[in-house]
């Protein structure tokens, strides 16, 4: 399992995870956030959270670039 070998867990840890026989501890969310490259607060996140904060990323990604256009196009 992918998942486990990158966040350096046993699969039997990640598979009772995932099956809710065992809770994560901070540590363990933490190398699984790592894994994911994620801040470890997105792991707790519910999807409808999870989807508004990917929305605001992307406007935050595209307002970015349209500055840098700008400052390309040099307007002042």
């Amino acid at each position: 399992m992918k998942l486990a070998e990158e966040a350096s867990l046993s699969t039997g840890m990640i598979g009772d995870i995932e099956t809710g026989k065992k809770s994560p501890s901070i540590e363990t969310l933490e190398k699984i956030s790592a894994a994911f490259n994620v801040p470890t607060y997105c792991l707790m996140m519910d999807s409808e959270e999870a989807e508004t904060m990917n929305r605001q990323t992307r406007n935050t990604e595209k307002i970015e670039r349209i500055k840098e256009l700008l400052n390309e196009l040099d307007l002042s």
